[in-house]
């Protein structure tokens, strides 16, 4: 008689341990096919990444696209974003050596007056160019000079 009560606990945890057992297995199988799906996807995404990169002659063109006429009122006053794209066009009227950056200041003729900027050449081509010279320069604003106020304009194009 004592037999035939435990049967049905034998058949019960029988149940319960294949149940378990089960549930384990398909955790196990779908955290190794999660992680086989990330690493795939972090393969696939540094691939189409560098794909995707512009060169620096595509992002040059862009600049030269998408940039705004300079307005030194509004450049020096703040209203203009830093990291803005603008061009200027104007004579090179003073040549800074010692800086880490090659760097001049541009004089550009704006309404009634003059404006005047300090261009700093981030990567740019080896244009020849000279005090006196009438560039366009294209670039981004940056943060005006912490010594003079004087606003700077990180070219990385200049057309002589």
């Amino acid at each position: 008689m004592k037999t035939k009560k435990l049967l049905p606990l034998f058949v019960l945890a029988g149940l319960l341990v294949s149940v378990v057992g089960c549930g384990s297995a398909e955790s196990e199988e779908s955290s190794d096919s999660s992680d086989y799906s990330s690493e795939n996807d972090t393969t696939n995404v540094d691939e189409e990444s560098n794909e995707d990169e512009e060169t620096p002659e595509e992002l040059n063109e862009e600049l030269m696209n998408e940039a705004v006429e300079a307005d030194f009122v509004a450049i020096n006053s703040g209203e203009t974003e830093v990291g803005t794209k603008v061009f200027v066009e104007g004579e090179v009227s003073a040549l800074v050596d010692d800086s880490v950056f090659e760097q001049f200041t541009i004089s550009s003729e704006e309404g009634d007056g003059v404006g005047m900027y300090e261009v700093q050449l981030v990567n740019t081509t080896e244009a020849a160019y000279a005090e006196g010279d009438i560039v366009t320069v294209y670039g981004t604003v940056g943060d005006p000079d912490e010594s003079t106020g004087m606003p700077i304009i990180n070219a990385t194009v200049i057309i002589k």
